[in-house]
């Protein structure tokens, strides 16, 4: 996972549920968010997070906090 991805997750998991995650939890934004992003159709989670940075779309974002929680 890129950095720039990472803190984008890190600081929508952070103002989103309060879950703050430091740089060692990569692992766990990988091993939660790739499934979901799988189930979703995209090839990728770099797919995935590419298209929620572009949309922001509400169901998108409960659906990452509820993966991550």
């Amino acid at each position: 996972m890129r950095e720039d991805d990472f803190k984008f997750y890190q600081r929508l998991l952070y103002e989103r549920a309060g879950l703050a995650l430091g740089h060692d939890k990569t692992y766990l934004l990988l091993t939660r968010l790739s499934p979901l992003s799988k189930s979703l159709g995209y090839e990728t989670l770099d797919d995935f997070t590419a298209q929620v940075r572009k949309t922001l779309a509400p169901n998108d974002l409960s659906m990452i906090v509820e993966a991550m929680t």
